[in-house]
């Protein structure tokens, strides 16, 4: 039951009226009929009116997680902060590494390896003398997965990112918690068969168009034991916002229209992206909306305003509490955009030319919050020195490719390329393995 210090600590419950009308731990529906408290908002309808799933936003849920509590929140299982913005262990900026993440979304192919190649060449190195490393959220159809097999063999890191990517935002904001479970834990079994991930490792989501699933996307993510998600995103502000976990309220408003954020505690770290600012002189530029993946800023026309918005904005977290600063992407977006790869490229260059800048996974800051170290002994910590200089050849030189269908698209052919053997059908889901669907 929520008692009054509870409402006074955060817990949000403007549906108090209706507890005075109910028995203790319980609460009433619209119809005026008492239920359990607990079953308000948890993913299915208990009221005939269907009206304990009516109020269910952040702020609202009567069973919504608590304002921050740093005594209770503690490293390395829960980090939180009263308004986002606090570096772990209360490290000074100085101390802090500036750390960088470069996240591609999208089918890993022919089409853009050579790009990612590029990119995170191997002379490419951060001040500890390991390369540069990005996370790539893979998406299914159309993608190599001995590509995958070898980005993950050079120490990048993969996650998720569906295997359909259906374009209704609504199949994402208002999906249950199986259609999660099917598109997220099946994207993993996929990737973890045919690109031979055994070492546990494919630990984070992201949601296509960032639509966030709400309770039922979270629910299933410590189900189905995902550490992080990295699909919430957060207003520009003076100080931008550190990853934080989900045990207690999100630092910041639920941004986007008719985004579905989560309201309840979850123990899953958020990977929080930051919006851009996307003015070339923010000292006499007037504010204007930014983007949150770089992909998506249609604004950014030419090669000299994207160097511009770079430098400006990882001067915004190096020159303030040195959040992670996230750089959004998707090979097409730069391979489209004439000059935007020589740009990023020379960004990066600079960027490594420093002693207190990183190019990290997702994963990699998760493991550095968890327990932070100094700038000056940054080079021997050793959750960053895993594959840090990667030698000897692909898993497999001729992968293989196997020309595959599925009753769930008829009419369409897939290519399935793997270092593995070929299955009888193209994997989708509720058939990971395409060795057949379960009756």
């Amino acid at each position: 039951m929520l008692d009054k210090a509870s409402v006074e600590h955060g817990r949000c419950c403007p549906a108090e009226d209706r507890r005075a009308l109910c028995p203790v731990d319980q609460l009433a529906c619209g119809s005026g009929d008492c239920i359990d408290s607990f079953l308000f908002c948890d993913g299915q309808p208990d009221c005939a009116d269907k009206s304990d799933e009516n109020a269910c936003e952040v702020g609202v849920d009567p069973n919504g997680s608590f304002l921050c509590d740093t005594s209770q929140c503690l490293l390395p299982s829960c980090f939180c902060s009263s308004d986002g913005t606090q570096i772990p262990e209360n490290l000074e900026p100085a101390q802090t590494p500036q750390m960088i993440t470069m996240t591609f979304t999208g089918a890993v192919n022919v089409d853009n390896i050579n790009l990612y190649q590029e990119i995170f060449r191997d002379e490419r190195q951060n001040p500890n003398g390991c390369t540069a490393k990005g996370t790539f959220f893979v998406s299914h159809k159309y993608t190599n997965y001995s590509a995958v097999q070898e980005l993950h063999r050079k120490g990048h890191e993969i996650g998720v990112f569906s295997i359909t990517t259906n374009d209704d935002p609504s199949y994402w904001s208002d999906g249950s918690y199986e259609i999660w479970r099917d598109e997220m834990a099946g994207a993993r079994d996929i990737i973890e068969n045919f690109a031979n991930i055994t070492d546990g490792t494919v630990a984070g989501v992201r949601a296509p168009q960032l639509r966030v699933g709400g309770n039922n996307q979270f629910a299933m993510m410590i189900d189905q034991q995902f550490v992080y998600d990295s699909s919430i995103t957060a207003p520009y502000g003076r100080v931008p916002i550190w990853p934080y976990t989900l045990d207690y309220q999100m630092p910041h408003k639920c941004l986007g229209t008719s985004q579905n954020c989560p309201s309840q505690s979850h123990p899953v770290w958020e990977m929080v992206i930051n919006e851009l600012d996307l003015r070339e002189n923010p000292e006499t530029e007037e504010r204007l909306p930014g983007c949150h993946l770089l992909s998506s800023c249609a604004s950014i026309n030419n090669p000299e305003q994207f160097a511009k918005i770079l430098r400006n904005n990882f001067e915004h977290h190096y020159s303030t509490n040195r959040a992670p600063f996230g750089l959004h992407l998707t090979a097409d977006w730069l391979q489209n955009n004439k000059g935007f790869i020589n740009e990023l490229i020379k960004f990066i260059d600079e960027m490594q030319a420093k002693n207190d800048v990183y190019f990290v996974t997702e994963s990699q800051v998760i493991s550095w919050m968890q327990a932070p170290k100094e700038t000056n002994a940054i080079r021997d910590f050793d959750d960053w020195k895993l594959k840090c200089e990667v030698k000897g050849l692909p898993e497999c030189s001729i992968p293989n490719a196997c020309l595959l269908t599925t009753r769930e698209l008829p009419g369409d052919n897939f290519y399935l390329n793997t270092c593995m053997e070929c299955p009888k059908n193209y994997p989708w889901i509720k058939d990971y393995t395409g060795n057949g669907f379960a009756l």
